[in-house]
């Protein structure tokens, strides 16, 4: 195969990997850099920011071309915009998600010239596909469009635990539209790719007569990481890792506080948990702070230091989505993870076999083996584990690389 024209659009700049959705756009746009001529087409995200972003460094070492057709408005959103956009998905057809992360008036394709191959990520590529000139799917060659989720089942979750009744109707409104949009994309492109089989099931048993093939591209981590082990750890240090103004993430933190910690405080352990994620409520915080070795970190802009303290990471998974990814930053530096039979339902095979993973839904057997545990010594063994097959892009894209 020869090298390719291809150009992937992602809302915003992924890097620094600030969150799960980058940890895919970045390196997947690193893997087909190293092979292809590849072009990263961002509109909320400028120029300006990018360099900033960068301080300095370029992660894609010259091998990326990068464009933005941000008219200006990357900035946050203001509250009047917010409530048009809003306003706009409850008279039309396109959920309020989908015109924040694709704003209609930022759709810029038709300056662009033609490829041999285009990545839209996220479903919410529907509001763009649905104003487009007939002529753009030509000029996208063969489309693609990455789902991260299913974002109507994000979106139904967010309406049942929604305590507003208001918001809870918007919420249900923007269900209904994204259900209809991922329905509709497989007549918008030629190709549907899934982090994980178990997700593409989830869509063609929804959607049983979608038209567009499918593949399944879980997430890859060949840039590489640092896997350094702090010098001196005096006494274990776990960690968990997400943003508390998400339920599923937040419903994951109070299973650890409410079923593991207490039997910690029992035993009188003498380690440490680590919370890092913005957006605690005052009651998850006063939680947190009825255990004397719980530290709330909040928002940290670089985990690399925070990775590299760690002992074990804990990823319980009760309900939603998306906890996979913290499961693979993890197994990507070398760190333990212990985790629960829903979390490792949707990670290749491959990543459940690794020897630092431990799965269990027994909250008994959690801190059993965190009281196990002595400094870094867990993961000092398998420090060394090579690196599930399955999280590399050069497996997960070995049809699309080659000279």
């Amino acid at each position: 195969m020869g090298r390719r024209k291809i150009r992937i659009y992602s809302p915003f700049y992924p890097y620094p990997v600030t969150e799960g959705a980058y940890q895919v756009i970045f390196d997947q746009t690193w893997t087909l850099a190293q092979w292809h001529d590849v072009e990263l087409v961002v509109w909320k995200s400028s120029l300006d920011q990018i360099e900033k972003a960068n301080q300095g460094r370029d992660p894609f070492q010259g091998k990326l071309r990068i464009r933005s057709l941000s008219m200006g408005t990357s900035g946050p959103e203001s509250a009047l915009r917010r409530g048009l956009r809003v306003a706009g998905s409850l008279l039309g057809r396109d959920a309020s998600p989908a015109l924040f992360y694709y704003p209609p008036h930022e759709d810029k394709r038709s300056s662009l010239p033609p490829v041999s191959l285009s990545i839209y990520h996220y479903s919410f590529a529907s509001s763009w596909f649905r104003r487009e000139d007939p002529s753009q799917r030509e000029r996208d060659g063969k489309r693609v469009v990455y789902l991260h989720n299913l974002e109507a089942d994000l979106m139904r979750y967010r309406a049942e635990t929604e305590p507003n009744g208001l918001s809870a109707r918007v919420h249900r409104r923007s269900a209904d539209l994204l259900d209809a949009a991922e329905r509709e994309l497989g007549t918008w492109a030629d190709e549907l790719w899934f982090i994980s089989a178990q997700d593409a099931a989830d869509y063609r048993r929804r959607f049983p007569q979608a038209p567009a093939s499918t593949r399944i591209r879980p997430p890859t981590y060949s840039y590489p990481l640092s896997r350094e082990i702090a010098a001196t750890v005096d006494s274990p240090c776990i960690g968990f890792v997400g943003g508390l103004d998400f339920g599923p993430n937040r419903s994951s933190l109070e299973w650890i506080l409410d079923r593991v910690c207490p039997l910690l405080e029992k035993a009188n352990w003498s380690g440490r948990l680590q919370v890092v994620g913005r957006g605690a409520s005052r009651e998850l915080r006063e939680k947190m702070a009825r255990f004397h070795f719980v530290e709330v970190l909040g928002f940290v802009p670089d985990l690399e230091e925070f990775w590299r303290g760690l002992s074990l990471t804990l990823v319980p998974h009760l309900e939603g989505s998306g906890v996979r990814i913290k499961l693979l930053d993890a197994v990507a530096r070398g760190i333990p993870v212990l985790a629960n039979q829903a979390a490792v339902g949707r990670v290749a095979r491959s990543v459940t076999a690794w020897p630092g993973l431990r799965v269990s839904d027994d909250p008994k057997i959690w801190a059993d083996e965190i009281l196990g545990l002595c400094g870094a010594d867990w993961r000092a063994s398998v420090h060394e584990a090579e690196l599930p097959c399955e999280m590399s892009g050069d497996v997960v894209y070995s049809d699309l690389l080659g000279g």
